[in-house]
């Protein structure tokens, strides 16, 4: 008996380390002591700067890293505390995997955003247009990431979209650089100024 309840051990416990889990959980008792009255509590831990928040349905964490402040990732939990999901984002772009995960934290769904016809990744392009443009993406208010996909006319394109205002003149400054989606080769740009004195 005994070695048979050992090898059922050797047999299971190998299969659940090498299962894809997480036991992170959110600490419900502590948010509901410092949340505010619109159910939000933010606070600093380390370099990372945390937005954690209730809807009534859910809880969720949206996790910064200072000096990268427009990539987030996101975590989705339910009203124990337990982890449902995670997603990782470039402001309101879905980069990466996201994962749904069940009760017991082990992944039972996983959507991959990454492109196979860009083959240029996120990150180069964001190394590139600091070096070459001395704009930083990480975390600039006014510049985005978008992609263009033409699947028919094979067209994969990044486009860095800067909307700048400029309250003053009333003018928003319009920009759009755009780089191949396989090499990163700097393509063209795009620029105009529209408003109530728009420059054409």
């Amino acid at each position: 008996m005994k070695i048979v309840l050992f090898l059922l051990l050797f047999l299971i416990i190998p299969f659940r380390a090498q299962t894809n889990w997480n036991t992170k959980k959110f600490k419900v008792k502590s948010f509901e002591i410092k949340r505010d009255k619109y159910g939000i509590y933010n606070y600093k831990k380390g370099n990372l700067l945390v937005n954690s928040r209730d809807d009534g349905e859910h809880y969720f964490e949206e996790v910064r890293e200072q000096n990268k402040l427009n990539f987030i990732r996101i975590y989705a939990y339910d009203r124990k505390g337990n982890l449902l999901g995670e997603s990782y984002k470039f402001k309101n772009l879905n980069i990466d995997k996201a994962l749904e995960y069940n009760n017991e934290g082990v992944i039972v769904k996983e959507i991959d955003f990454s492109q196979p016809n860009f083959t240029f990744s996120i990150y180069q392009l964001i190394e590139k247009v600091k070096n070459e443009f001395n704009i930083d993406l990480n975390n600039s208010v006014d510049w985005k990431i978008d992609m263009l996909v033409n699947n028919p006319k094979k067209i994969y394109e990044w486009l860095v979209i800067g909307h700048i205002l400029n309250k003053e003149q009333h003018l928003r400054h319009l920009k759009t650089l755009r780089f191949d989606g396989a090499t990163g080769k700097f393509m063209s740009m795009e620029d105009g100024y529209y408003g109530f004195n728009a420059i054409e």
